[in-house]
């Protein structure tokens, strides 16, 4: 197998068969080989930490979705406590995603709430509404924006969400707004 090897090795090329090898092998690599500025842009992902704007009675809100399919969404607790002891405790919003093309997304996600008083005969906290958000996203780079959704609540803890806002570009301000977050582990490479 060597003695072979070393043969086919030592053999020259004629000279009729070198020129257009000469001339086809780089056309060859120009066509068939990516060029340095034909690399298409990124795609525009949702997936990743998001530090957001929410049209709710705290503003800032941070947002992680996940590649999964999964979404969610937080903002600090009391922030809708009341001195008269009728508020409710918020909790993180748990939902889904998923890809709608062209850098534009489908949310929902729920949030329970519980009423802000405990229940005088069992000390237990009570449920309060059921929040409900659905949205359309539109990721541009670092940024999204919604384009549309709804907010709806569910009153009766059956499941049965009432819409209690809508929000198209021309009749309110955005539901969300978001700025990606590059966040870094202490000693993690970069780049």
């Amino acid at each position: 197998m060597r003695t072979k090897l070393a043969s086919l090795a030592s053999r020259r090329i004629p000279l009729r068969y070198a020129v257009p090898l000469v001339i086809i092998a780089p056309l060859a690599a120009f066509f068939l080989l990516p060029s340095a500025g034909s690399a298409t842009a990124p795609t525009a992902t949702l997936v990743g930490v998001w530090k957001a704007a929410a049209d709710a009675p705290y503003i800032p809100h941070m947002i992680r979705v996940d590649s999964d399919g999964t979404f969610q969404i937080a903002n600090p607790t009391g922030v809708q406590l009341k001195a008269d002891g009728s508020g409710v405790t918020d909790a993180s919003g748990l939902g889904l995603w998923q890809s709608l093309g062209d850098g534009r997304y489908s949310i929902e996600f729920w949030e329970l709430n519980a009423n802000q008083t405990p229940d005088p005969a069992t000390g237990r906290y009570t449920p309060a509404d059921t929040l409900q958000v659905r949205a359309t996203l539109r990721v541009t780079g670092d940024t999204f924006v919604s384009l549309a959704g709804d907010v709806a609540f569910d009153h009766a803890g059956d499941g049965q969400f009432t819409v209690v806002a809508t929000y198209t570009p021309a009749a309110r301000p955005r539901l969300l707004t978001g700025t990606r977050q590059h966040l870094t582990l202490p000693g993690a490479p970069t780049g």
